[in-house]
């Protein structure tokens, strides 16, 4: 099938590709990124938007994610800005109650430098490197998060451009790194996180964003057909008897068809890639 008799189908046609499966997972990889990084006017507005976006979207009954945005939207609605800046500071800075980073939860300590470059050589190989004005580490959460929203759409824009192989580069390579890296650790990192969270609404949000993540990349995880060597904290707490959850019990997803977000469609530059993602340059 050509681009053009693709252009012609419309949605109907790249249903069947699965282009609407793909674009509602970079929705939400885009979502918990923005929500996980520095709270500002802008991204909480981007959150929202992005809530109202996948509204209705059958991606959210395939992960079962329906009542995870709703609390993340609920607990937005009841907090301010500031408040949200206040504890992501008292979170993620200073005395560090919840490390969003993926090597502080690798028990090997001496392998730190070499999963740091193995991570930045995902992001190179397509064309990436972390912000020099918003300096991060490769391996924030964020912006392991950022980098999948971005393969993913990637993945959607060459389906839709009849690109068979970039869209299957695309695909492997979001599934490597979801095996090598995030499907990991962020088990541990979402249940350090709603360990730490304030019990005000801005506490809340972090904690409903925490379960969002979790049970967002457990379900990837599952569709993606990986089986990521999972990651604890290198130093559990006293009271962490519990044990972590399991991604083999998980249940399939859901194939049916997934509805379509019409900003995608008038989003599509026919000669250009899509946009990098901020903590990217």
């Amino acid at each position: 099938m050509t681009t053009t008799e693709q252009t012609t189908l419309g949605w109907a046609g790249l249903r069947e590709a699965g282009i609407q499966r793909i674009l509602g997972r970079s929705a939400i990889y885009e979502l918990l990124a923005i929500g996980i990084a520095y709270p500002t006017e802008a991204s909480v507005q981007r959150l929202d938007d992005l809530v109202g976006d996948l509204e209705g979207h059958a991606i959210l009954k395939a992960y079962g994610l329906g009542p995870r945005l709703a609390a993340i939207a609920e607990a937005l609605e009841g907090a301010k800005v500031a408040d949200l800046q206040l504890e992501h500071n008292r979170l993620f800075l200073g005395q560090v109650l919840c490390s969003p980073h993926e090597t502080e939860y690798e028990r090997d300590t001496f392998s730190k430098a070499s999963q740091l470059a193995d991570i930045a050589g995902f992001y190179n190989a397509w064309g990436l490197q972390t912000s020099e004005s918003r300096r991060t580490m490769p391996d924030f959460v964020g912006t392991e998060l950022e980098f999948l929203a971005m393969v993913t759409r990637r993945e959607a824009y060459a389906a839709l451009r009849g690109w068979a192989n970039r869209r299957k580069v695309a695909r492997e390579s979001a599934e490597a790194f979801i095996q090598t890296h995030l499907g990991r650790w962020v088990n541990a990192f979402a249940a350090d996180l709603r360990d730490v969270t304030a019990d005000d609404a801005a506490g809340r949000f972090y904690a409903a964003l925490a379960r969002a993540l979790e049970q967002f990349v457990v379900m990837d995880v599952a569709a993606a057909g990986v089986a990521p060597a999972l990651l604890t904290l290198r130093v559990p707490r006293p009271e962490d008897d519990e044990p972590m959850a399991c991604m083999d019990d998980q249940v399939p997803v859901d194939e049916d068809e997934l509805a379509e977000f019409a900003e995608f469609e008038s989003s599509l530059p026919p000669d250009a890639d899509l946009p990098a993602f901020p903590t990217f340059e």
